[in-house]
This record gives structure tokens, C-alpha cells and sequence, in this order.
């Protein structure tokens, strides 16, 4: 998260934090743990800001990620 709260101030996506994110996602405890901590606002954030395409793509698969842990419930 700390890594992810320094992506948000200078708007720039180093490779190896993209790497861990889009890793981190794969597994649902680790997913878990950033939407507790409130990673899924920070990653809106950048990418509403970004104006590198690069980094959206990559935030926008974190997104997708996340969303396939989370679960429907019926309305």
C-alpha cells in the first residue's frame, strides 16, 4: 500500500510495482487485504489522473482482477 500511496502522488507506474500488483491479484487473500486497506480507491485514483496509457492498462487489469474475487449477491 505504501508502494501504491507513492504511484498515486507522482502518477508514475514503476514496472516492478505493476508486476507485483497484477501478481497480487491473482492470489484472493492478497486481493482481500488491498481492498481492506483500501487499495481499490487508490487505484481509481491513478488512473483517473494518469494521462500514460501504459499505466491505466495495467491498473485497469488490477481492477478486472479484484472484481473476479468479489461476490454477486442477487438484488
Amino acid at each position: 500500500m505504501e508502494l501504491l500511496a507513492r504511484v498515486s502522488a507522482n502518477e508514475e507506474l514503476d514496472k516492478a510495482v505493476a508486476g507485483i500488483l497484477v501478481n497480487m491479484t491473482m492470489h484472493p487473500l492478497c486481493c482481500e487485504e488491498l481492498m481492506c486497506l483500501g487499495g481499490v480507491e487508490s487505484i481509481f485514483s491513478i488512473i483517473k489522473k494518469s494521462q500514460r496509457d501504459g499505466t491505466k492498462q495495467i491498473l485497469l487489469k488490477v481492477a478486472r482482477n479484484l472484481g473476479r474475487w468479489i461476490e454477486m449477491s442477487p438484488v
